[in-house]
């Protein structure tokens, strides 16, 4: 009996998880544009699932800012922040990733410094495509960050930065990313893990928070693109 219940248990974890999935990756790539409404009914025929499994990965994105609940309401895919939330959050992510980058720099680990490389040699393949993959761009980008925090060795710092979710809610105004301002991007990352290489932990700061302050500039010259384009 115990055995059916874990059975049963796992797999509505496994439907919740691909829920999750799929219904992030389209609010992340503005497939499902910001306030539009996430019918629980709807949903559950769509997926093939029962409620429980929607409800949870709604909840779950919800914790991490890409939904809101209202009350007597129901789901919503949530707004993009504005541009004093975006600082904001940014600020909160140099802090982090100072920090982060710093300690990667002094303890300087094989295992971290090979999977950096491996994300920056990957970066750099998609932006000499013709076409870039925002969203394989993305992921890559998110990962090279997390990466270098997880080098400091300080799980309290991981943890930090995860609740952010700063990446996920970047990506959302990224989706016009072009390759040349990928290609810059991935300029920065290169130059931050030879500082990590190096053990120049006072450098890798200065780096990493030139390289928030130019995310935050490449996010507010996509804004004024599309006001532009709006008016």
């Amino acid at each position: 009996m115990d055995d059916e219940i874990f059975a049963e248990s796992e797999m509505r974890n496994a439907m919740t998880d691909r829920v999750y999935s799929r219904l992030k990756a389209r609010i992340i790539d503005l497939e499902l544009e910001p306030g539009y409404r996430l019918q629980i009914e709807r949903l559950s025929k769509e997926f093939g699932v029962s409620a429980t499994p929607i409800r949870e990965a709604l909840n779950r994105l919800s914790a991490e800012g890409l939904v809101r609940v209202e009350a007597y309401r129901g789901f919503r895919v949530a707004a993009l922040l504005d541009e004093e939330h975006l600082i904001q959050l940014l600020k909160a992510r140099e802090v982090i990733e100072r920090a982060g980058a710093s300690g990667a720099a002094v303890t300087r680990n094989a295992t971290i410094i090979e999977g950096l490389r491996e994300r920056v040699s990957y970066m750099g393949e998609l932006v000499s495509c013709p076409e870039l993959d925002i969203r394989s761009f993305n992921a890559a980008d998110a990962s090279f960050h997390r990466l270098t925090i997880e080098g400091a060795g300080n799980p309290f710092l991981t943890k930090a930065f995860d609740s952010l979710h700063a990446h996920v809610q970047i990506a959302r105004h990224f989706q016009g990313r072009s390759i040349v301002e990928a290609a810059h991007s991935n300029e920065e990352h290169k130059r931050i893990l030879e500082a990590i290489e190096r053990g120049s932990d006072f450098e890798v700061e200065a780096l990493v928070g030139a390289h928030v302050d130019g995310v935050l500039s490449r996010l507010k010259a996509l804004s004024d693109d599309r006001g532009s384009a709006g008016s």
